[in-house]
């Protein structure tokens, strides 16, 4: 899958809305003396899958240790309860999970919905245990990281390895509870990360794959097959609905990836970023890709620039960018055609508040508030 920006408050209001970054307009600020002053929230009036899972009869809950995913920027909408941790490492924020669903069972048969954020493979990172240097040394086929690098990127799959090994755990438990067949599941990330492979570190910098390529997965029905297409991770909230059964009048951007006709009508998906960088970038549904770019956000160009073309297949690092004429034109075709689809008529103004100063440190310890 392709993530619609490679940072997380606009990257989760699509997971949870199904609504492309333009239409939920959450999309914050980097530069800090904006950002203390109107931190954008996800909107008051938009529908979260939450609140239609509520509607629809079911008790909902969400444990989160991203300040970002918080009451505090309005991720709490339909939730019967949020537990928030801030930073928390996934040993406690799946307890938290465990909690919750002990309370589901206990208060009622009705049926529910847990969301689950876990924030451990993002910088700083600490692996703990037998996960502590569990990975060493460099990949074959990889880029030629310089060795402070390939250390990051070491801790970086230490604590991927612990947070699969956890979450496996998890999923045993429900088997041993007898409620692993009965429940639907989604795997999803937010973002990617990038490891200078671009000039780059972190990730909300660009809309190269390293950033925007997230594992989507799917247990539903008890259906064996692998999507060929490419994805996007607005595509979640309806995806959870067709596999729930619910239908509802509300028009997704995103589309339910277990339905093979609108998979394969889907010309690809489209990716935009406003922060360091002004990108924007539309990835083909058999993997050919077009990134533009305005340049740095302090200083932008005046018109879009052109990046490149890529072609996953061929080159899925993104090592070697082409600029066919023929091949631009029909990307820039779908880019186009994508962008305008996926915006409002109106502007959307987003809804705002002050961050408190707590919240501010601990975006800037992030790298998110850092100019």
């Amino acid at each position: 899958a392709i993530a619609v920006a490679p940072w997380t408050p606009p990257s989760v209001a699509s997971i949870l809305t199904g609504l492309s970054v333009a239409r939920h307009g959450n999309n914050p600020d980097l530069m800090e003396s904006r950002a203390k002053s109107r931190g954008q929230i996800l909107r008051d009036e938009i529908e979260t899958l939450p609140e239609i899972l509520k509607n629809a009869g079911y008790q909902t809950a969400a444990v989160s240790s991203s300040p970002w995913v918080s009451e505090e920027f309005n991720f709490h909408q339909g939730f019967d309860s949020f537990f928030y941790d801030r930073r928390s490492t996934t040993e406690i924020i799946l307890a938290a999970a465990r909690k919750e669903i002990e309370t589901f069972l206990g208060k009622s048969s009705k049926p529910f919905f847990l969301y689950v954020h876990i924030l451990d493979p993002h910088g700083p990172r600490t692996p703990k245990g037998k996960y502590a240097n569990m990975f060493s040394g460099k990949v074959e086929g990889a880029w030629p990281y310089d060795e402070a690098t390939q250390k990051q990127i070491d801790l970086y799959d230490d604590e991927i390895r612990s947070v699969d090994d956890q979450i496996g755990e998890f999923f045993s438990e429900l088997k041993t509870k007898g409620l692993y067949e009965g429940t639907e599941i989604v795997v999803i990330s937010d973002h990617g990360e990038q490891f200078e492979e671009h000039g780059e570190s972190g990730h909300g910098k660009m809309l190269h794959i390293e950033e925007v390529h997230v594992p989507f997965l799917v247990k539903c029905r008890n259906r064996q097959e692998v999507i060929d297409s490419v994805v996007s991770n607005m595509d979640v909230t309806p995806t959870i609905l067709d596999c729930l059964s619910i239908v509802v009048e509300t028009e997704f951007d995103g589309i339910s990836i277990l339905d093979a006709k609108k998979v394969a009508a889907r010309a690809g998906t489209y990716s935009s970023v406003r922060r360091a960088f002004v990108q924007e970038a539309f990835t083909s549904k058999d993997g050919m890709r077009i990134i533009n770019s305005k340049g740095r956000a302090k200083s932008p160009l005046k018109n879009w620039e052109l990046k490149g073309t890529y072609n996953l297949d061929k080159d899925p690092l993104e090592t070697s960018p082409g600029f066919d004429p023929v091949l631009v034109s029909e990307l820039q075709g779908y880019l186009d055609s994508a962008k305008a689809n996926l915006t409002p008529q109106k502007e959307i103004k987003a809804q705002s508040k002050i961050v408190s100063k707590e919240s501010m440190e601990q975006l800037e310890s992030l790298g998110y508030i850092n100019e």
